[in-house]
């Protein structure tokens, strides 16, 4: 008996997107990189459905839209690698807002934002995106869409949400392999300060080598150690820069403690704090950090030394860069403490920011 042609078509279809999920997911397996994944991913979901543009698109923390895969007839109005504000009626603003997938059909009379204006301009009218979900967490979407008037068919957001998966199986594969390679720098950087210490290096030294390790690993502009003296002051015993050139207040420098910045808020509180944005920020130490250094973002940590507070470590941006690599509580130290009697023993914090041991300093705290 022959298969109605419905069915024929209908088997046909189902056949193709195994054929193209199993080719995108051997890449995955293979732990291919992510670029070559998301290219694959782009191409394969374009020659599968009836659209004239797919793409896979990164959510950024500052509001934007970047692609990072492009494929079809429209790949130079959207780059790979160009960004876009989210903001008014179009599929990337909608998954943005809902989590969910979301679909604009007649693009041309009802789209807006600027990246409504960039639809417009490419002459798409009617678009599906997807949501790639990692971990639990918005990463961007699958975007695809059609020059065509009529909608794009209704089970496109299904069809896509297979591709989605293997898309964000490929990015949490990809961050593991990154976090199992940061632990070892952070161990190997354990291992070095540890080094100095048991050579009984001095402590300058070992505070400068400590400073160095944390700025390394955490890709920072300014790394500072500060210790807290008397009469509420604080002075500057070991830094480092990411450019080399020197601190433009150097070890031996003191500071009043007072007003709006991250230290007087760590060494008042005994937690870690940070301040996203240098703005109205008050205090000698405080100007001195937005004016003479031009932190534009900073988070400071608390060294204590046999359960007293010793002083902070401080890192900071000079760039514009508000929102730091990956969430706070796995970048930022916990308190340093040490019940070490041992004047240049490492006390012993460790954490997903550095791995990197602050020295306890000579004589306990200041």
């Amino acid at each position: 008996m022959d298969r109605d042609p419905a069915d024929q078509a209908q088997l046909r279809q189902l056949a193709d997107q195994q054929a193209a999920l199993r080719r995108v997911a051997t890449l995955v397996a293979r732990g291919a990189a992510p670029e070559e994944v998301f290219t694959a991913v782009a191409q394969e979901v374009g020659q599968l459905l009836p659209v004239d543009q797919a793409a896979l698109c990164r959510y950024e923390p500052d509001g934007a839209l970047t692609f990072v895969s492009q494929w079809g007839s429209v790949t130079a109005h959207f780059p790979v690698g160009s960004r876009w504000m989210l903001g008014g009626h179009n599929v990337g603003t909608l998954v943005f807002q809902t989590g969910r997938p979301a679909r604009v059909d007649g693009y041309a009379e009802s789209t807006s934002g600027t990246l409504g204006a960039g639809i417009r301009e490419a002459g798409l009218r009617s678009a599906v995106g997807t949501p790639v979900i990692v971990e639990g967490r918005l990463w961007g979407l699958i975007p695809v869409a059609s020059h065509r008037e009529q909608p794009l068919p209704a089970d496109t957001e299904a069809r896509l949400a297979s591709f989605t998966e293997l898309v964000a199986t490929a990015i949490a594969n990809t961050d593991s392999r990154a976090e199992l390679a940061r632990l070892a720098e952070e161990q190997a950087a354990l291992r070095r300060v540890a080094v100095l210490v048991a050579q009984a290096t001095p402590p300058e030294q070992v505070f400068a080598a400590v400073a160095g390790e944390v700025g390394g690993l955490l890709e920072v502009d300014y790394t500072v150690l500060i210790r807290s003296d008397p009469e509420d002051m604080i002075t500057v015993v070991g830094g480092w820069t990411a450019t080399g050139v020197a601190l433009p207040s150097p070890v031996g420098s003191r500071f009043e403690v007072g007003g709006r910045n991250v230290s007087p808020l760590t060494l008042r509180t005994g937690r870690p704090a940070r301040l996203d944005a240098h703005v109205g920020v008050t205090g000698s130490i405080g100007n001195t950090g937005a004016h003479d250094w031009g932190f534009h973002s900073s988070v400071g940590v608390p060294i204590s030394v046999e359960g007293r507070p010793w002083g902070l470590i401080l890192v900071a941006y000079t760039r514009d860069q508000r929102r730091w690599p990956t969430p706070p509580s796995t970048r930022a130290p916990p308190p340093c403490t040490s019940n070490s009697t041992h004047p240049t023993r490492p006390c012993g914090w460790r954490s997903a920011t550095t791995g990197s041991a602050a020295p306890t300093p000579p004589g306990g705290p200041g």
